[in-house]
C-alpha cells in the first residue's frame, strides 16, 4: 500500500472564475480576474491542455465547452502572413502588440499537438490538426530552445496517432538543432545549453528524451536528455527514482 497522500479532487471553481465567454485571462487580482490585461495565447494554450487532463478524470462533458473555447481563440489567434499567433488580446477584442514570442508560439504548439492527439471530440481534433498545419511551416525560423521543445512535443503527440508527414520532418529538424545546443555548449561541470537555469527548464531534456525514443531521431538525444534532466537535481541534491 502506498504511502502517499491521495490526491484532492479536481476543482475547476477557480479556472471558471478566471474565464468569461472569449478565454481564460491572462492576470488575476487575488482570486479575481484582471480584465485590464485581458487574454494571451501562452495561458489559453496551458489552460487548453489542463482541458484535456481534466477531462480523462471528470469526463469531456465537464471540460467541452471550455476546450472548444479554448481551440476557438488560438484560431482565432493565427496571422496568415506570419504563419504565426498573434498573442495579446484586450477585453474589447482587439490584438495588441503583433506576432507573439517564439515561446508563445511553441505553447500553441503544443496544446494543438495534444489536442490532435487526445481529445475525444472528433471535430475538435479536425480543427487543431488544421491550425497545426497552417501554422506548422513557421517552426523553422524559431530561435529559442523552449519554443523548439514545444513544438517537438506537440508533433510527437500527433505522431502517436499519425506517422509522418510534416510533423515527423519538423520533430526531427527541431531535435536535432536542440540536441546540437547540448553538444556545442554543455560541458562536463555545466551540462546545459545556456550559462543560467532560468524558466521552464524541463522542456529540453523531456523534449529531447521523447525524440530519442521516437524510431525517426537517433537515442543520441535520448541520452542526452536523460543527463540533463537528472543534472539539475544532482546539482541541488535531490534523490529520485
Amino acid at each position: 500500500m502506498s504511502d502517499r497522500a491521495p490526491l484532492h479532487p479536481i476543482s475547476r471553481l477557480h479556472l471558471e472564475v478566471m474565464t468569461d465567454g472569449v478565454a481564460i485571462m491572462q492576470h488575476a487580482m487575488l482570486s479575481r480576474p484582471d480584465p485590464a490585461h485581458g487574454y494571451c495565447v501562452d495561458d489559453v494554450a496551458r489552460a487548453l491542455q489542463v482541458d484535456l487532463l481534466h477531462g480523462r478524470t471528470l469526463g469531456w462533458a465537464a471540460v467541452a465547452e471550455s476546450a472548444r473555447r479554448g481551440l476557438r481563440f488560438l484560431g482565432d489567434a493565427f496571422d496568415a502572413p506570419s504563419g504565426r499567433f498573434l498573442n495579446f488580446r484586450s477585453v474589447d477584442g482587439s490584438w495588441i502588440g503583433g506576432v507573439g514570442s517564439d515561446d508563445s508560439y511553441g505553447r500553441a504548439m503544443h496544446a494543438l499537438g495534444d489536442t490532435v492527439a487526445t481529445a475525444p471530440d472528433r471535430e475538435l481534433v479536425d480543427t487543431a490538426a488544421h491550425l497545426m498545419d497552417q501554422t506548422l511551416p513557421a517552426a523553422g525560423g524559431l530561435t529559442s530552445p523552449r519554443a523548439e521543445a514545444s513544438v517537438v512535443l506537440g508533433c510527437a503527440a500527433v505522431l502517436d496517432s499519425t506517422p509522418g508527414g510534416l510533423p515527423a520532418t519538423t520533430l526531427t529538424l527541431l531535435a536535432t538543432r536542440l540536441h546540437d545546443r547540448f553538444r556545442r555548449r554543455a560541458t562536463p561541470d555545466w551540462p546545459w545549453p545556456e550559462v543560467s537555469v532560468t524558466y521552464e527548464n524541463a522542456l529540453l531534456p523531456r523534449a529531447l528524451i521523447v525524440a530519442g525514443r521516437a524510431a525517426i531521431v537517433s537515442n543520441h538525444r535520448l541520452r542526452c536528455g536523460n543527463l540533463s534532466s537528472c543534472w539539475p537535481c544532482a546539482r541541488c541534491g535531490t534523490i529520485h527514482g
